[in-house]
C-alpha cells in the first residue's frame, strides 16, 4: 500500500511541475520499491474446499450376485472423514531481489471402503474410478497395472477373510467386522485430486469363482450325431446340431432335445436332394435362422436357409 501511494503522490507532483503524471507515477513507485522493498511478500491461497463431508452410501442396498465375468458398481460402505494437507513454500525473489510471497496450496485424501457383490470370487480384473481404469490385469494389459500402487486392497468375500488393516487403523483392533462372504476393495490414503476432490464413483469387473466340472449327458442323445458341429442361439437359449442327414434342436435351459428332423423332410420344390451337409460350414444369423452348405460331396455346393422355430427349410441357393 505504502509503495501505492507514493506511485500516486508522484503522480501529482509530476503534474504540478510539468513532467507529466505518468513520469511522476513511475518515480512515486520507485521511490517506494526502494523505501519498502524489504517488507515481507504476500500470502498466496489456493483453492480450498468448504465441505470435508463424505458422499453419503445407500442403506439396504441389495447385494449382486455374480456369475461369470461382470462389471459391478460398488456402495460405499465404510469411510474416514476428507483429510485435508496443507503445503506451504516460497515463490518470487530470485537475483533481481524483488519480495518473496508465501503460496499455500490444499491437496485431500480419504480412505474407504466399497461393497461389491456376494463372494467368494475368483478375482478382480479391473478397476474403473469415474470413467478412469485405475487397476488392470487383464491378460492384453500392457501399461502399468495400477495407476495407484498400494492404495487399492481386494478382499474376494472368502469365510476365512480377515478384517481389513486400514479400517482397523482407524477404528481400533477388534472393532472392525470382517465382512466375510462379501466380496469389497478397501482404498488407503486415496489422492482426490484427479477425481475433483471427491470420492470417486468405484466399479470393478469381477470374476465369480465356482467348479468348472460338468455331467457329461446333460443332453439326451438324439437318433444319430456326427462330428458336423452346433450352433448356440444365445438370444433363445438353444443349441442346433447338424448331422449327415438329420437336424436336431435342443432347449439349453432345461436340457431337453425339442426337435430331432430328417434335412430332406418337407422339402422346397425342386431341392429335394438338398440333405447333404458339409462339415463345419453353416451358421444363425441376427433374427435366429440356421445356415448351411448342402451338396457339397455333390460339388453343387448350396446354402440352405432354415425357421429358427421349426427348423424346416425355407430357402436354398440355386
Amino acid at each position: 500500500m505504502a509503495v501505492l501511494a507514493l506511485g500516486v503522490v508522484g503522480a501529482g507532483l509530476g503534474s504540478a511541475i510539468g513532467i507529466g503524471a505518468s513520469a511522476g507515477w513511475l518515480g512515486g513507485v520507485l521511490l517506494g520499491n526502494l523505501l519498502f522493498g524489504g517488507q515481507k511478500g504476500q500470502n498466496i491461497e489456493g483453492p480450498r474446499l468448504d465441505d470435508l463431508s463424505v458422499q453419503t452410501s445407500t442403506y439396504g442396498a441389495p447385494m449382486p450376485l455374480v456369475y461369470g465375468t461382470m462389471r459391478i458398481s460398488g456402495n460405499v460402505i465404510w469411510s474416514t472423514p476428507i483429510k485435508e494437507t496443507k503445503t506451504k513454500k516460497k515463490v518470487g525473489g530470485g537475483k533481481g531481489g524483488g519480495k518473496k510471497s508465501t503460496q499455500t496450496t490444499y491437496s485431500y485424501s480419504v480412505s474407504f471402503s466399497v461393497g461389491l457383490c456376494v463372494g467368494p470370487v475368483a478375482t478382480i480384473r479391473r478397476i474403473w474410478a469415474d470413467t478412469k481404469v485405475i487397476y488392470d490385469a487383464t491378460a492384453g494389459n500392457t501399461q502399468s497395472t495400477q495407476k495407484y500402487p498400494g492404495v487399492v486392497r481386494m478382499h474376494l468375500g472368502g469365510e476365512d477373510q480377515e478384517p481389513d488393516s486400514t479400517m482397523e487403523m482407524h477404528l481400533g483392533v477388534g472393532n472392525v467386522p470382517a465382512y466375510r462372504g462379501l466380496c469389497y476393495l478397501t482404498f488407503t490414503d486415496m489422492q482426490l485430486k484427479d477425481f475433483a476432490n471427491r470420492i470417486p464413483n468405484i466399479s470393478a469387473e469381477v470374476v465369480a469363482s465356482g467348479a468348472m466340472d460338468s455331467n457329461a449327458e446333460i443332453l439326451p442323445l438324439p437318433q444319430q450325431l456326427s462330428w458336423y458341429g452346433g450352433y448356440v442361439d444365445s438370444a433363445r437359449g438353444t443349441l442346433v446340431t447338424i448331422s449327415s442327414s438329420r437336424i436336431h434342436k435342443y432347449d439349453l435351459v432345461r436340457g431337453t432335445l425339442l426337435l430331432d428332423r430328417a434335412l430332406n423332410e418337407d422339402p422346397l420344390p425342386g431341392y429335394a436332394d438338398a440333405i447333404d451337409t458339409y462339415a463345419h460350414l453353416g451358421g444363425l444369423d441376427d433374427e435366429g435362422y440356421i445356415y448351411h452348405a448342402t451338396d457339397a460331396h455333390g460339388v453343387t455346393m448350396r446354402l440352405a436357409k432354415r425357421h429358427p422355430e421349426t427348423l424346416a427349410l425355407v430357402a436354398v441357393t440355386p
